[in-house]
Formats: structure tokens, sequence, C-alpha cells
């Protein structure tokens, strides 16, 4: 079973690092305090979901629902940018099959899985925060 698993690792080590990388990139903004106000927004939706509230017709914002529904399942902020950090790297897996597929193996779908990694999490592109449009990356 050990050789299993060492030899599925052995294969997917490109991507494991792309990925780690990703998490070592989104993980201070875990602990960052309130700053960004569309995230606020969609909470606060989100917990007002949670309450009972209808969406659209007792509070309402313009994102597609499936946003909100996740901000009420996290109910903080912590898990909200959580949730978010493990669907950035269930963005990016993809993605990088994605690019193994149209590419192949070699060096152009690792690099292009590094860069499309890097843009979707640094701070100065809003890859820290909640955001709508880094939920949407992935569908």
């Amino acid at each position: 079973m050990w050789s299993r698993v060492l030899s599925w690792l052995v294969r997917h080590e490109a991507i494991l690092v792309i990925l780690a990388g990703v998490v070592l990139l989104r993980l201070p903004s875990l602990f960052e305090p309130y700053w960004y106000g569309d995230e606020g927004v969609y909470l606060t939706v989100g917990q007002a979901i949670s309450r009972g509230a209808n969406l659209y017709k007792d509070i309402h914002d313009n994102k597609p629902p499936l946003l909100y529904l996740v901000a009420a399942v996290a109910g903080t902020q912590f898990w909200f940018r959580f949730i978010a950090l493990g669907w950035s790297l269930a963005t990016v897996a993809l993605f990088g099959k994605l690019a193994k597929k149209w590419w192949g193996g070699g060096d152009e779908a690792r690099w292009t899985t590094v860069v499309f990694a890097v843009l979707i999490s640094l701070p100065f592109l809003e890859g820290n925060i909640a955001n709508a449009e880094l939920f949407f990356l992935l569908p």
C-alpha cells in the first residue's frame, strides 16, 4: 500500500508543490482583519440566510446565490477565507489537469499552472480574500 501512495506522490509531485505554494501564499489571509467590503456583504447576507431570511426577498445583493450559501455555511470570515483557500486549490488542480491535457506533461503545463496559481493568490490582485471572482474561476 505504501508503495502505491509513494508512486502517486511521485507522479503528482509538480502539482502538489504548486498547491503547497498556493497554501503558503494564502495562509496569512486567514488571520487578516476585515478590510474588504464585498467580503463583509457576502458574510452579512450569508448570516441572514442562516437566521432564516429569504434571499432576494428579505435580504439582497447582486451576486448568484451559491456565494451566499457558502458564506452562510462558513459563518465567519476565517472559515469563509478557508473555504476560498480550498476552492482555490481545487481550481488550480483542475487548471493543472487541463494544462497537462492541452500541452502534455511538459514544462509548458507546469509553468502555466504556476503562473495561474501565483496570479490568483497574490494580495495586490485580491487573491487573499474570499472574492466572488475567485469562486467563479472553477466553474
